[in-house]
This record gives C-alpha cells, sequence and structure tokens, in this order.
C-alpha cells in the first residue's frame, strides 16, 4: 500500500457529472454553477485544494483520476502527478492533475508516464471545449511542476489571508 499524500481536495463535481457545482468559499455555501451542455461530462473528479490561491484569484483546482466518483464536498486524500497548464478568458487557470492516493488500483502511477495517452488526450480535450468556448491550453507539465505550483499558490493564499484579517 501507498503511503498517504499530505495532501488533500475537496470535490466540487463527480466524474461523470454535467452539473458543474461550486463551492463559493466566501459565502461558505455550494450552488450549482451550470449544467454543461451536450454530452460532455467531467472525465474525473474535479474540485481544489484548501487553503490555496491560484492567479485567477480562485482556490486551486484539480483533476483527480479516480475509479469511482466520489461525491462532491468529501476530502479525499491526493498525490499529484502534473499540472494542466490553461489560460481561461485570458487568466491563467491552471489544474493539478493528481491520483486518488488511497485507491489501490492506482498505487501504480506516480507520473504522468503511467497515465495512458488517451487518458491526457482526454482531459486536454474536455477542458478545452467544456464551456462551449474555447479555452487555451499551453500544455501538461510534469509533477515537479505541480508541486511548484501548489507551493506559490499556497503562499499566495498565505500572503492575501494576511490581508483579509486587518
Amino acid at each position: 500500500m501507498k503511503e498517504k499524500e499530505d495532501i488533500n481536495m475537496v470535490v466540487e463535481i463527480s466524474k461523470g457529472s454535467l452539473n458543474k457545482y461550486e463551492y463559493k468559499t466566501k459565502e461558505n455555501k455550494w450552488v450549482l454553477d451550470r449544467v454543461l451542455e451536450g454530452d460532455m461530462a467531467y472525465p474525473e473528479e474535479y474540485g481544489f485544494i484548501p487553503n490555496t490561491l491560484n492567479d485567477d484569484d480562485d482556490l486551486l483546482d484539480v483533476i483527480c483520476i479516480n475509479i469511482h466518483p466520489i461525491y462532491p464536498g468529501f476530502h479525499v486524500p491526493i498525490r499529484i502527478i502534473g499540472f494542466l497548464e490553461m489560460i481561461d478568458e485570458g487568466k491563467s487557470d491552471d489544474k493539478i492533475i493528481a491520483v486518488n492516493a488511497v485507491e489501490p488500483r492506482l498505487y501504480h502511477i506516480n507520473n504522468l508516464k503511467d497515465i495512458e495517452k488517451e487518458k491526457l488526450n482526454e482531459i486536454v480535450y474536455f477542458f478545452s471545449n467544456y464551456k462551449g468556448k474555447k479555452t487555451e491550453i499551453k500544455g501538461i507539465k510534469e509533477k515537479e511542476y505541480g508541486k511548484e505550483l501548489l507551493k506559490k499558490c499556497q503562499i499566495l493564499h498565505e500572503s492575501k489571508k494576511k490581508n483579509w484579517k486587518k
């Protein structure tokens, strides 16, 4: 059995869902943001890492490869394997790519090279088209870059949090 990671994500959207749920941190509530058009469904679990802040002033997004859907609101231990570099409406909207760290059938996945190319292509295709308008995918980067992104977003959250308390 793999060791559990110290990093947890919160699931916002279950794998296979057409519903785009979002957790509104300022209001401390869950909302149904929209329903995806057509037959595109989220290819994997989607959510965020608590106590982070990305350049888009939102929590750091996570695409978590998993076997079975997990309900929104649950915390899931993850293992970072990379990140999707993305631009949405002119802003950086990078997303960590991770694996459910407590799913035994996924213990062998530690890097992007451990994922089938078709799965990565499905993720890229989904995030290129899911809004009904084109987003720009700049590429997929290895886990070292994903871990750097996490650290940067944790530092940004801490620096902004100090200003929130004033």
